[in-house]
């Protein structure tokens, strides 16, 4: 898993808006697991991190940092 922090994701209905919009573009057989409390996004290594920073900007958050 990839572990993105996000700033901005301040609630349920925000994160859930984050793990719509990977899911979508990347399907549901993808993992997304989104942590409120430490303001983390998780996603499968698979998927391209310039698409997932951009699909987390476009939910109204943005990409602080990056780590495997």
């Amino acid at each position: 898993m990839r572990t993105y922090r996000v700033a901005g994701m301040a609630n349920e209905r925000t994160a859930g808006l984050i793990r719509k919009k990977l899911q979508d573009h990347f399907g549901t057989l993808v993992t997304v697991e989104t942590d409120l409390r430490s303001g983390e996004v998780r996603i499968d290594l698979s998927s391209d991190p310039q698409i997932v920073g951009f699909l987390i900007d476009s939910a109204g958050c943005s990409v602080t940092s990056v780590s495997d």
